[in-house]
């Protein structure tokens, strides 16, 4: 909030701002940077913003490739820095960089780059290249108005490398199902909410691949907050997610007695038969919460078509393992196995993906481990303990 000095003035459906102050303070506080006002205050000028970072060019070399980042200006050396991710990003920092992100990204990838990304921060730009190589070297240089990225690799171990690669499990989405304005399921007048525990449990399972086993893992939600499911996978396909999780808590409210976990994944329905209750009311939160669901439904339906096949053997096997870890962790009669349907937050990811109906919050004791700290820990160790299993074997042999 800002003292503007002057009244803002309302006229004919118009706001009229106090022109001095208004551009006093967006320049001081460096919301536009190419503002500024003529000497007899009457005249506003704007000009382009003063881009330091044009374009780039790739060169193939014999042992390699060189990336050149074309510059308004020659960049000191020892400023700039490089990183690489274990998904195989290569990005450069360029502090005081101010990068033209439009006629970057207007350039058509080429050998070895396939993806590209740009990020503009205060006084520092990001640049990312996405390698279908694993660099042996690289080498950071800046002369003559030009950033280069010397990569160098070793040819006859270039193909063995993008292979175990490409198996490499390294990132995994957790997604605590349901949050903000959607509760899930909730007994007790509504004071014991889905919602909740997925959060606790998710969390909990996130701690552990993380922390004992080094693996990068990205929450879709990490407090009480609404995510469309569209969303959630878009976050697991963004972040080239290489296992996508749901976790959820069933409910069932004309048979309280029923109890135990269930590990489904994708079934992609073409014939509209009848869908369990399950499905059904996992699914509801699209007709409750959110707004666009013939166009929702038509691009999941489309994208889950032509990548189901993909994925389907892998997401069974990760259904499979969890389901056998569980029931090692807990009583054999609580493995109420492994089963497919047509869940929306499943719809379109690019990965292996599953969703795990945690327990039954309408029984009383399954309720009460659940919200457990020790009966979360011993779950979150099995659901972990199955990913791992599954990273060891795929990793060695594929699906």
């Amino acid at each position: 909030m800002f003292h503007l000095y002057n009244h803002v003035v309302y006229t004919n459906k118009d706001y009229l701002i106090p022109a001095f102050a208004f551009i006093s303070y967006i320049t001081e506080y460096r919301f536009v940077d190419n503002i500024t006002l003529d000497s007899m205050n009457k005249t506003i000028f704007m000009s382009p913003p003063n881009y330091n970072i044009i374009d780039y060019n790739i060169a193939t070399k014999g042992n390699g490739y060189s990336i050149a980042i074309n510059t308004t200006h020659t960049f000191e050396k020892n400023i700039l820095e490089y990183t690489r991710s274990g998904n195989n990003w290569l990005s450069i920092t360029i502090p005081n960089g101010i990068v033209d992100s439009s006629s970057m990204h207007s350039l058509k990838f080429s050998e070895p780059i396939i993806d590209f990304k740009t990020k503009q921060m205060d006084d520092v730009a990001q640049v990312s290249f996405l390698l279908n190589v694993i660099p042996d070297k690289v080498v950071l240089n800046s002369n003559k108005k030009k950033i280069t990225m010397d990569i160098f690799v070793s040819k006859e171990k270039t193909s063995e490398q993008i292979k175990k690669e490409a198996l490499r499990i390294d990132t995994i989405v957790l997604d605590a199902g349901h949050g903000g304005k959607d509760p899930g399921a909730c007994v007790k007048n509504c004071k014991i909410k889905e919602k909740d525990i997925t959060l606790m449990l998710t969390k909990k399972i996130g701690n552990i691949l993380s922390q004992k086993y080094n693996l990068n893992v990205i929450y879709t939600r990490e407090d009480d907050r609404f995510v469309t499911l569209k969303n959630r996978t878009k976050i697991a396909n963004e972040n080239n997610a290489k296992l996508f999780i749901s976790i959820h808590a069933n409910s069932i409210s004309t048979s309280p007695n029923t109890k135990g976990f269930e590990t489904y994944y994708l079934k992609i329905d073409k014939t509209n038969t009848a869908i369990s209750e399950v499905e059904k009311r996992e699914n509801n939160v699209i007709q409750e919460f959110e707004k666009d669901i013939e166009n929702y439904e038509a691009i999941s339906k489309i994208d889950a078509a032509l990548i189901h096949n993909k994925n389907s053997k892998g997401s069974r096997v990760l259904a499979e393992f969890i389901q056998k870890e569980l029931e090692s962790k807990f009583n054999k009669k609580l493995n109420r196995g492994v089963k497919q349907a047509g869940f929306q937050v499943l719809w379109g990811a690019t990965m292996p993906n599953v969703l795990i109906e945690v327990g039954f919050i309408t029984n009383d004791e399954e309720r009460n481990n659940l919200l457990s700290p020790k009966y979360q820990n011993k779950m979150a160790e099995g659901i972990a303990s199955a990913i791992m299993k599954y990273k060891e074997e795929y990793e060695k042999f594929g699906f």
